[in-house]
């Protein structure tokens, strides 16, 4: 079984605009959610010369053999600029790509016998 769920959301009283795709699939071996968030903030720039900056990247995984479950966290942070009618503008951005997985089984991986066969 497999749903998928789309969510926009715009905020123009602070310029803020967010889009969300959550996709959730289940089969015989586990229960899987995906979540994935886009959100830009646009500000207004008088830099005539504006500092691009690197990203930044997080990235977090964790796994529990107790419970069976695997998460994983990807995000993404920073900024750009664009010029729209000879006006600078910043764009803050955020992505983040969550991933969910709870195994039905408690075997995770095959034996090592049958990886050496």
């Amino acid at each position: 079984m497999r749903t998928l769920q789309f969510k926009k959301k715009t905020d123009r009283s602070n310029n803020i605009k967010t889009f969300s795709i959550t996709q959730k699939n289940e089969d015989k071996q586990c229960v899987t959610r995906v979540h994935k968030s886009f959100l830009y903030n646009v500000s207004h720039t008088a830099k005539m010369t504006p500092v691009i900056e690197q990203p930044q990247v997080h990235i977090k995984k964790c796994f529990d053999s107790e419970k069976c479950i695997e998460k994983l966290k990807f995000k993404v942070v920073g900024s750009f600029y664009i010029t729209h009618d000879r006006v600078l503008f910043r764009v803050d951005f955020k992505h983040s790509l969550m991933i969910h997985i709870k195994w039905k089984n408690k075997i995770f991986s095959p034996k090592k016998s049958e990886i050496l066969a």
